[in-house]
């Protein structure tokens, strides 16, 4: 059996089979043998998605398995949280710092292309997102941070000004919020995590 997994965290309206999710698992199966990988769907809600992955990394953690994170927008606000509650690893893909703001902008109903859940953005998710934020310390040493400038749904500069004293930081030029070619940092992901 793997001693160490990486969890993947997929973002807001999206899932386990996002296509970060799909290179991080070909990757760790064609380069990383003794490696092993899991993602699952979350739920729409960040407290429920925070608890369905605590779960999972108790899962794991109790099978005697190092456990390590990879989250993309709204899953890197998940895992920077995660990794502050159990002290493990996280590589954040332009993280959702503060969702509480992105949240003000897409009140009301939603449809997750994915899956296709219908559910709706309240207050609720606003407060759920500030209570996580407020319950846990970052360990800067634990994070790396990805970055790419010509993100269009997040501010890059939110991100650097609260994470730029992660262990990895690591900031593009141009690219997207989806992290044009994610893959070619996959290496330099897999060795922080593993350090």
């Amino acid at each position: 059996m793997n001693s160490t997994i990486v969890l993947y965290v997929h973002g807001f309206k999206s899932s386990s089979r996002a296509n970060k999710s799909e290179l991080t698992k070909q990757y760790i199966r064609d380069y990383e043998v003794d490696l092993a990988f899991d993602a699952m769907d979350l739920p729409n809600t960040v407290k429920a998605a925070f608890e369905e992955m605590s779960d999972m990394i108790e899962k794991y953690k109790n099978s005697g398995m190092k456990v390590t994170l990879i989250g993309s927008s709204m899953g890197g606000f998940l895992s920077m949280y995660l990794s502050a509650k159990y002290d493990i690893k996280a590589a954040l893909i332009n993280p959702c710092v503060y969702p509480w703001m992105f949240f003000n902008r897409v009140m009301g109903k939603q449809v997750n292309p994915y899956t296709g859940d219908e559910f709706e953005v309240t207050e609720n998710h606003v407060a759920e997102a500030r209570k996580i934020a407020d319950s846990y310390e970052l360990k800067m040493s634990n994070l790396a941070l990805y970055l790419q400038r010509g993100d269009k749904v997040l501010d890059f500069s939110d991100s650097l000004a609260l994470l730029g004293r992660s262990a990895l930081v690591h900031v593009e030029d141009g690219g997207s919020h989806t992290f044009d070619n994610y893959d070619s940092c996959l290496p330099e992901i897999i060795r922080f995590l593993r350090s």
